[in-house]
């Protein structure tokens, strides 16, 4: 039977190449590769069962279990999902947690079938090992340039104009601030370390560097930056963002009010929840204002479609609780930005004055 080896999955991985992921549903939960799909063999309370009886009474007497647990219609329709995957992603592969049992099994039913499909040597912990160990490497080896500014400045619109950016919010699925999590369901650790480490391979292979990247603290949301990839970023030239106060207001009113993907009635309830999150350095009586703002403010925002008092809300959330943060923040860099402007005069900048060089040496524009 067709086995992938390191070098040949690790092109599958540059190029987005779908996985069939057959491990549990709780396994591809705690950690997933971005392209994979979870098609198990053994669903939670099954893989539960075998894997106790393993313990028990070892391994021949599990695998007769599994056999058993595997009525001739669950193998069937294992089999038929497994089909229509291969049918839409032929050049693709499959795997389970390490290479072993589950994925032999699955592509043994596959060739009954008469469908030869790869199994990676190693399964996912092999990919995981790999990936953490170009995480580590890939984030010392290119230079970067940090994108700062103020919260709600435009970070990462100006960002996504540039091919050879790395934008962590939307690997994270955060937009970093107590109400980021709003719109998106964060990644795990796992899953999200994962992400990062093949698309920094992807900008190495595409010889994108500097690569520009926003600032971010140690954590977005609930997923945390690798320790070397933060130490570097902190070395890092920046340039600094700015807008007006006006321009910021609006910017997260656009996100956080208009363009929310939630219904009406959940929105005020989506907000008290993130306010909560940040309530003790709030303190008792602003967050208690700001509550009864936002309460008022999405009643008269749905009844008359007027967003005055909510924009008044996300002024005083800028002005008196993340503009301290960042001005904080800023005190930890010893030196000057490169550059400091709105984001046309950024971008003009970026594309008048900044080059990266390939691997031959030849020098190349950032766009």
């Amino acid at each position: 039977m067709f086995l992938l080896d390191e070098t040949q999955w690790r092109n599958l991985l540059l190029e987005d190449t779908p996985f069939l992921d057959v491990r549990s549903p709780a396994e591809f939960e705690k950690g997933k590769l971005p392209s994979s799909v979870n098609l198990p063999l053994l669903d939670n309370e099954q893989r539960k069962l075998i894997g106790t009886c393993y313990k028990e009474k070892g391994q021949n007497a599990a695998i007769t279990l599994g056999y058993q647990l595997a009525t001739p219609e669950i193998k069937q329709a294992r089999i038929d999902s497994w089909l229509q995957f291969i049918r839409q992603n032929p050049h693709g592969a499959l795997y389970c947690a390490r290479g072993g049992l589950r994925s032999k099994i699955t592509q043994q039913w596959l060739a009954e079938t008469g469908v030869d499909y790869p199994r990676i040597v190693g399964g996912y912990k092999a990919i995981r090992s790999y990936l953490l160990t170009c995480l580590e490497r890939e984030s010392c080896y290119p230079s970067f340039i940090v994108l700062s500014g103020l919260s709600c400045v435009g970070k990462t619109s100006l960002l996504q104009q540039f091919s050879a950016h790395l934008d962590l919010e939307d690997l994270a699925k955060h937009k970093g601030s107590a109400f980021g999590t709003l719109n998106m369901e964060q990644p795990s650790q796992a899953s999200f370390e994962n992400v990062l480490a093949i698309k920094l391979m992807q900008l190495k292979e595409k010889n994108s560097y500097p690569i520009l990247v926003e600032d971010e603290s140690h954590l977005i949301g609930r997923c945390a930056l690798p320790k070397t990839l933060q130490s570097i970023m902190r070395q890092s030239p920046y340039i600094e963002l700015t807008a007006s106060i006006e321009e910021r207001i609006e910017n997260a009113f656009q996100d956080y009010i208009e363009n929310r993907p939630y219904p009406h009635e959940l929105a005020a309830q989506h907000l008290m929840s993130a306010l909560t999150k940040i309530k003790r350095r709030l303190g008792g009586k602003r967050y208690s204002m700001l509550s009864r703002m936002i309460q008022e403010g999405m009643a008269k925002y749905q009844c008359m479609n007027d967003g005055s008092l909510l924009r008044c809300v996300i002024k005083m959330m800028l002005t008196e609780y993340y503009d301290p943060m960042y001005y904080y923040h800023q005190q930890q860099y010893k030196t000057k930005p490169l550059f400091k402007g709105n984001a046309q005069e950024v971008s003009d900048w970026l594309v008048n004055n900044i080059l990266f060089t390939d691997h031959s040496g030849k020098e190349l524009r950032l766009v």
